[in-house]
């Protein structure tokens, strides 16, 4: 597994200004990032025909059987849950590899989320002329629009507990109110809270920006004491070849894959989550729990 922005100097760069203590013990990380780039709140569309050269079977995999749609390949199959995993699985870890290590973060202990419900229709007047909302229309099968996911990391070593948020689909954190109001918050970025200060960058490292800036209008740059990368690809062809691990090995990816996944789930479900990391299950909800290793169709059990 590789992240292209992991092999950037803007990335390891934030890393060191987190591990230098410049801002201080953090204790909540926000993320947010304007995608879906795909519709969302879908319904499942009536079927059509396979086009040539596509194995519809085979495409599905170990997915339930549905018939065949342009809705779902070949590219909007990322909203659906049981082909993707949303906005956050797809993206959180293009960001989180910032500071993931830096804050000592493993596995969280807990995640909640929540999502926007979609009303069908126009406000109409019923018959006492009273204006009332239209239904409400469940998306089960995809993503929505947007959602907010709180992750819980329990205090380890020196460092005390951690909240990470996540934000998509337009949605954002409150702006900093250290933040000249001249200043826009970026569509996509990172936010740490920490006892010292506060720092907001861009999604993925960079444009580096602290807070408050009169308390940080000397601040110099901690060294680049990180080993900076040859570059993304070269990075991964050396691996391929026996030599040093990527920047974004397994090892290290792994672990944000387990947090974004269990985003993914937030996301789905709505709902609080308790995470048992050792046991790969989760505690509290026997529902959401069947969806960390769902059923797989006749044929492709592993």
């Amino acid at each position: 597994m590789s992240v292209q922005t992991c092999a950037s100097d803007e990335a390891l760069s934030v890393t060191e200004i987190l591990r230098s203590g410049a801002i201080g013990t953090v204790s909540e990380v926000h993320v947010w990032c304007d995608h879906p780039l795909y519709p969302a709140g879908l319904q499942r569309p009536e079927p059509s025909p396979v086009p040539p050269g596509l194995t519809w079977d085979l495409w599905l995999g170990p997915a339930p059987e549905r018939p065949f749609n342009t809705i779902y390949h070949p590219w909007t199959w990322r909203s659906w849950w049981d082909f993707g995993t949303g906005t956050v699985g797809d993206m959180a870890c293009h960001a989180m590899h910032v500071f993931f290590d830096a804050l000592e973060l493993d596995a969280p202990s807990a995640v909640y989320g929540r999502r926007t419900r979609m009303r069908g229709g126009h406000f109409h007047m019923d018959a006492k002329g009273n204006e009332t909302l239209p239904p409400v229309i469940e998306t089960p099968e995809t993503e929505s629009y947007s959602s907010v996911v709180t992750w819980d990391f329990e205090a380890r070593g020196n460092r005390g507990p951690v909240r990470v948020h996540w934000y998509d689909g337009g949605m954002q954190p409150h702006r900093p109110v250290e933040l000249n109001r001249t200043t826009p918050m970026p569509s996509s970025g990172l936010l740490f809270t920490g006892s010292k200060g506060k720092m907001l960058t861009a999604y993925s490292g960079g444009k580096v920006r602290l807070l408050p800036e009169k308390q940080f209008k000397d601040f110099v740059p901690p060294p680049k004491t990180l080993p900076r990368s040859i570059g993304h690809y070269r990075e991964w062809i050396r691996a391929c070849k026996g030599g040093p691990a990527a920047n974004c090995n397994w090892d290290f990816a792994g672990r944000m894959v387990e947090t974004a996944l269990l985003g993914t789930l937030a996301a789905r479900t709505a709902r609080l989550l308790e995470w048992d990391s050792a046991g790969l299950h989760i505690t509290n909800d026997k529902e959401a729990d069947r969806l960390v290793n769902p059923p797989r169709r006749e044929g492709w059990a592993l």
